[in-house]
C-alpha cells in the first residue's frame, strides 16, 4: 500500500513538472529574433533568484539589437559597473542546442543566455549572474 502511494505520489509530481517548450525550427526562431532583418529589444523585467527586482536606471535603457545576418548590437547608455561596454558594442550571436540558447559575442566577451520564450513581441533569458544566482530578464520590442 505504501509503495503505491509513493508510486502515485511520484508519477502525480513529475505530470504537473512544465515541459520546456519544444524548440523552433531555425528559421523560425531567427525571425522571432530578428523581425525578418532587424528587432531591437529593450529591457522589460529583471528577476533574480525568483524575485523580481525594480529596473535600475542603468539597465533600463539597454537595448539589443540582433540581425538576420547574426551580427548584433548592445547599447548600454548608462552602465552599472565600470567593465561594462559603454555605450555602443558590436558584435555577433547565434542560436545552438535546437534553439534553446543564444550566445552573445561581444569582442572578447561570450555570454550564454537559455531562451525560456521567445515570439515576435517577447524574448525572456535565463543565465547565471556574477553572484552565482539565476536571472531572468524579459525582452520586449
Amino acid at each position: 500500500m505504501r509503495t503505491a502511494a509513493l508510486a502515485l505520489l511520484t508519477f502525480l509530481l513529475w505530470s504537473c513538472q512544465p515541459d520546456k517548450p519544444e524548440p523552433a525550427p531555425a528559421q523560425d526562431a531567427l525571425q522571432r529574433l530578428t523581425g525578418g532583418s532587424s528587432r531591437t529589444w529593450r529591457l522589460q523585467t529583471l528577476a533574480i533568484a525568483g524575485t523580481t527586482e525594480p529596473l535600475p536606471a542603468c539597465r533600463s535603457d539597454d537595448r539589443w539589437t540582433f540581425r538576420s545576418d547574426f551580427s548584433l548590437t548592445f547599447q548600454n547608455p548608462t552602465t552599472c559597473t565600470t567593465d561594462e561596454p559603454t555605450p555602443t558594442t558590436n558584435g555577433s550571436f547565434r542560436l545552438t542546442n535546437d534553439n534553446r540558447f543564444l550566445t552573445l559575442s561581444l569582442g572578447p566577451t561570450t555570454e550564454v543566455r537559455e531562451i525560456i520564450q521567445l515570439s515576435n513581441n517577447l524574448l525572456v533569458w535565463s543565465y547565471i549572474n556574477d553572484e552565482g544566482k539565476t536571472t531572468e530578464e524579459t525582452w520586449i520590442p
